[in-house]
């Protein structure tokens, strides 16, 4: 089952810090955006403001290596994998099971670290890139025996890895300024990847996708384009079969620039129990925020805000999680007041009922 000191430096010498490293990322990485995480930091040291009331959190997890947790996920055996930036440098790879933390890859200064930490079957695959900006995606495993050990699974351009359906998901573009295609391919029970399948080109830089529970597909660029787009399940169907390819032209579900007019972009994306979008957007000149964008993308709700960058999202048996600078948190939300006494008034129907069946004998 899946789960889970010093000075700071001033806040304007934080921000021109993370501009410089964007810029530095984008060149390096290309349009990988890993600066739009966690990873240009010179603090892990956040804070975090709830301002929708129906929110709370506790932590779940912190790390304490000096890094920013960029992403995480819980291996088929409940196993914790995540990965950390140092800067916008690898900070590494980790494994907790059973409270116990060991190293998959060590950190490096001189590689990149990728967006995501995914786990698909027995196999967890993340990313990173060097200086001659090879882009690569590790699958490590088997997670479910002994003797687990890390190799490359690709070199195709990615910038971030997302599952659906037994199905990798990929976003990400080759070099500086190109376009960002989002892709599609399938693991072997070796954890190798299949034909690497391009659906189509979107829109700015690469950003995160999710799916609902219908199987549509919602995506948000990284930077460049303050929009989120979705396709129908039968449309990304049609693209895997290679029959047509996704566009964006059509397919806008919400606009945000001007609401959240200081924000880049997203970071991750996922839909909660109750089919509502919520959306981790970074800011280079002020905090980062997790918005709820309900069912239909009209409505935009400021969950909380983070003078740090904010990381994935993550759904586990109903509770979301989400990583903010070296910690992980576990979000909670409190029921509607209507809610909750209707959830009264049937327990006392169920109370009056019990009490009548053993007067009668029942």
């Amino acid at each position: 089952m899946k789960r889970g000191s010093g000075c700071l430096p001033s806040k304007n010498s934080k921000k021109a810090d993370l501009l410089l490293q964007k810029i530095g990322a984008e060149m390096k990485r290309s349009l990988l955006g890993v600066a739009l995480f966690a990873a240009a930091v010179l603090s892990v040291q956040a804070t975090v403001t709830v301002s929708d009331s129906k929110y709370s959190y506790s932590t779940y997890y912190t790390d304490s290596t000096g890094g920013s947790i960029i992403s995480y996920d819980w291996s088929s055996s409940g196993d914790l994998y995540y990965m950390t930036s140092v800067d916008w440098a690898m900070g590494g790879v980790y494994k907790v099971s059973s409270g116990t933390k060991s190293t998959i890859a060590a950190a490096n200064g001189s590689l990149y670290n990728g967006a995501s930490v995914v786990s698909l079957g027995n196999y967890v695959y993340y990313n990173y890139s060097n200086q001659a900006n090879t882009q690569y995606v590790v699958k490590y495993g088997s997670t479910s025996g002994t003797g687990a050990s890390a190799s490359t699974a690709s070199t195709h351009s990615n910038y971030g890895l997302y599952t659906y359906n037994n199905g990798l998901f990929i976003t990400g573009a080759a070099n500086i300024g190109d376009t960002n295609h989002i892709y599609y391919t399938t693991a072997g029970s070796d954890g190798s990847l299949g034909t690497i399948i391009d659906l189509g080109a979107t829109s700015g830089a690469s950003g995160p996708l999710t799916f609902d529970s219908a199987g549509n597909l919602y995506y948000a660029p990284g930077y460049y384009d303050e929009s989120i787009y979705k396709w129908s399940a039968s449309e990304v169907a049609a693209a895997i079969a290679g029959t047509s390819t996704l566009t964006v032209s059509g397919h806008l579900w919400a606009s945000y620039g001007s609401e959240y007019s200081n924000v880049g972009g997203a970071t991750s994306m996922i839909v909660d129990a109750n089919g509502n979008l919520l959306v981790t957007l970074t800011s280079f000149t002020s905090d980062s925020v997790l918005v709820n964008f309900g069912t239909n993308g009209t409505s935009a709700t400021t969950v909380l805000s983070d003078s740090d960058r904010l990381g994935e999202l993550r759904e586990d048996d109903g509770t979301i999680y989400l990583s903010s600078g070296n910690n992980i948190l576990a979000l909670q939300t409190t029921p509607e007041p209507s809610t909750v006494l209707f959830l009264m008034a049937g327990l006392g129907v169920l109370v009056m009922l019990k009490f009548k069946y053993r007067k009668v004998g029942v």
